[in-house]
């Protein structure tokens, strides 16, 4: 159902719709649920999609929509892509790549506004360092 090709690196304010995409970010926080995790990501652009957010174990509705934020709520049920943030030590402030991160339409898409999920599968992710160009870019677009 997607196509290879559509893959590129987006910023958040670039995802319009279901894909598969590389972005570069910034971690704003990574909690443990259920399932596995959800990783908060900012890239200093805007979201433009309707897309489910993780409001945390103890509220009533742990997920809900919104649009127009500043960063995703990413999720990872994935066992060993769990384990590889673990083991990259992935906290708040530190700078990230994902490959592959994917953004799903949630339900039948009857519902309007469409609501999207962003979640890791088959993701490679690796950390970014203070200097590299993309770091620079994010930098500069969160001023």
């Amino acid at each position: 159902r997607m196509v290879m090709a559509s893959r590129r690196v987006r910023t958040l304010e670039e995802i319009v719709g279901e894909c598969e995409t590389d972005l570069s970010c910034r971690v704003v926080t990574a909690s443990k649920v259920q399932e596995g995790l959800v990783v908060r990501v900012e890239d200093g652009t805007c979201s433009q999609v309707f897309s489910v957010e993780y409001r945390g174990q103890d509220t009533l509705t742990q997920e809900e929509a919104g649009n127009n934020k500043h960063f995703i709520d990413v999720w990872v049920e994935n066992s060993v892509l769990v384990d590889r943030i673990r083991e990259l030590d992935v906290v708040a402030g530190d700078w990230i790549r994902m490959e592959r991160m994917k953004c799903v339409q949630e339900g039948d898409g009857g519902q309007a506004p469409h609501v999207f999920r962003f979640v890791m599968e088959d993701v490679r992710i690796w950390r970014l360092e203070e200097g590299e160009l993309e770091v620079a870019r994010i930098r500069e677009r969160m001023r």
